[in-house]
């Protein structure tokens, strides 16, 4: 059985356990031709497992991780009283998430609980540092990498809806002028090569 190293997770609840860490150690080996950092990262024995099934695909490492948390649940009895699934990505959204890691593309992200979140485990075990969190406050509900942090003031200081709403249309806004701007880019770049694009298409109607 794979070796494992249960630890503690503090939290708001009685008592949170993990088979182990994910990483060990992580260390810079320099950059490369593009002047992007490079990393040689050491994970556990579980956290190898689940890097191999999680980014690779790989599910014959899944028995192997199911009869260790089967022992480890066994030895440790917590008292159950109901499971609570994980949320995954979509293998599409995955491999959208690989090829912007893979090109060091730079990520704006929210601090919500769910899809933001999931998106941010996945970055956070890339070690992929080039992301900006959004949040309605300097203490954002998530930030599991740790990563620089933008914060959107809302109108009011009552917790609910509208505090979180101003962030959201101000990344929203954010992302909608980057989508303009690279359009524009878009045109210029075929104008200059006399190609055409849907877009320049389309104004001619």
């Amino acid at each position: 059985m794979v070796d494992i190293r249960p630890i503690r997770i503090p939290g708001r609840w009685s008592d949170g356990r993990a088979l182990d860490v994910h990483t060990v150690r992580s260390t810079y080996v320099g950059d490369d031709e593009f002047g992007h950092p490079r990393f040689e990262t050491q994970r556990s024995a579980m956290g190898e497992l689940l890097y191999r099934l999680k980014y690779k695909g790989d599910r014959s490492v899944v028995a192997a991780i199911a009869e260790a948390a089967t022992a480890f649940v066994r030895s440790w009895q917590p008292p159950l009283e109901m499971v609570v699934t994980v949320p995954r990505l979509d293998d599409a959204v995955r491999r959208r998430l690989s090829r912007i890691v893979e090109k060091r593309l730079p990520v704006l992200i929210g601090d919500a609980n769910g899809a933001d979140k999931v998106v941010q485990w996945y970055l956070r075990d890339c070690a992929f540092d080039r992301v900006e969190a959004y949040a309605a406050d300097a203490s954002p509900r998530n930030n599991l990498g740790g990563w620089p942090v933008r914060v959107i003031r809302p109108p009011g200081t009552r917790r609910g809806f509208e505090y979180y709403a101003a962030k959201d249309r101000a990344l929203s806004s954010l992302l909608e002028g980057l989508d303009r701007s690279n359009a524009e880019r878009l045109r210029a770049s075929a104008a200059a090569e006399g190609l055409e694009t849907p877009l320049s298409r389309g104004r001619r109607h």
